[in-house]
């Protein structure tokens, strides 16, 4: 099973570091935890919304928020996501849709809140398939082994200074990557989502 400390010290192993981290809350933490974790998030997103992984499809049945007035001249109706939403893969609908901020205002037009959201037209239920932000335990070995190579991409830079290292460790991530979408389409009885588009969130 994979956690943030397996993924932190593969990756410095990818970037050929001896030092293998022991403990995650040492205090001060070690120059090459606080890289790892300052851009950890950075990968893992990156990582999750480049392909539908199954481990963090969700599938859901949402509902319209009850609005007195329109808030967006192309859409009619808001269906609000999960926060932890990265990407729309696929709604139900043959409506046009979008993934966008649903921005609600306080009657000076000063921002009262913020969240996730899916616009459309039809009045819905809508079934969607979201991309979810997981926690590392639901990544396997081979998408845990594209994140490490990800990570290490990314932290070529902060720990030594080496582009070349960097683009290298990237085109490696890309690799691992193919590999994980390979054996995930092993697995598979059917496309998760064979009419799904990709919506960037915003």
């Amino acid at each position: 099973m994979a956690t943030e400390l397996s993924i932190i010290n593969t990756a410095l192993a990818h970037l050929g570091e001896e030092r293998q981290l022991s403990d995650l809350t040492l205090d001060p933490a070690p120059r090459e935890q606080r890289v790892a974790q300052a851009l950890l998030p950075q990968a893992t997103e990156a990582i999750l919304r480049k392909h539908p992984w199954l481990c963090a499809e969700r599938r859901l049945r949402v509902t319209r928020v009850p609005l007195a007035d329109p808030v967006d001249w192309k859409f009619a109706n808001v269906f609000l996501l999960p926060p932890t939403t990265l990407r729309l893969w696929l709604a139900d609908t043959s409506e046009p849709y979008q993934m966008g901020p649903y921005v609600e205002m306080n009657p000076d037009m000063t921002e009262k809140s913020r969240r996730k959201a899916l616009f459309c037209n039809a009045a819905g239920p809508l079934n969607i398939t979201i991309i979810d932000l997981i926690g590392y335990e639901f990544f396997d070995a081979s998408l845990s082994n594209a994140l490490s190579f990800e990570l290490a991409a990314l932290m070529a830079g902060p720990l030594q200074a080496d582009k070349a290292l960097a683009k290298a460790l990237k085109g490696d991530a890309e690799d691992a990557m193919i590999d994980a979408m390979t054996i995930q389409t092993s697995e598979l009885t059917e496309d998760p989502a064979p009419r799904g588009r990709w919506l960037s969130g915003r």
